[in-house]
């Protein structure tokens, strides 16, 4: 049976007058908005990984050259005669303290805090957008 011309043309008409949902354009943009935000994310995350990792392998570099330099410069034997002779460290303690900061390593030292600040810096940085992407993929359905 050949279908007829008219049952044809009104079976297009109803879906061309099919009409979508009112939600449907605000749906696609805050889903176009959150993929957008997961890839800033997801770029961020790249970039904080790479610095957690370098400023890692400098920390464990700067570790070492500042123990050296606590260990050169004398440091821990003045340090431990607050243990071993205490009553001599008592009655000199102004001596004692100008002989500590004397014998402290400060450039290593501060060289040292600065790239712990820095890895901790990045690792709270990358903590936070791991916790973002997470967030985003559990409000996203996915």
């Amino acid at each position: 049976m050949i279908p007829n011309a008219n049952s044809l043309s009104e079976k297009s008409a109803k879906i061309v007058l099919a009409e979508p949902a009112e939600t449907l354009f605000d749906r696609i943009i805050n889903r176009l908005r959150l993929e957008k935000r997961i890839l800033s994310i997801k770029r961020r995350i790249v970039i904080f990984s790479a610095c957690s990792l370098v400023s890692a392998a400098i920390f464990v570099q700067v570790f070492k050259i500042t123990w050296a330099g606590f260990s050169a410069s004398g440091f821990g034997q003045f340090f431990s005669l607050l243990f071993s002779d205490f009553r001599i460290v008592a009655g000199q303690w102004q001596n004692f303290l100008w002989s500590l900061l004397e014998s402290l390593p400060i450039t290593d030292l501060i060289l040292f805090l600065l790239v712990t600040w820095i890895l901790f810096q990045s690792l709270k940085s990358l903590a936070k957008n791991l916790k973002n992407i997470l967030t985003a993929r559990v409000y996203s359905g996915d």
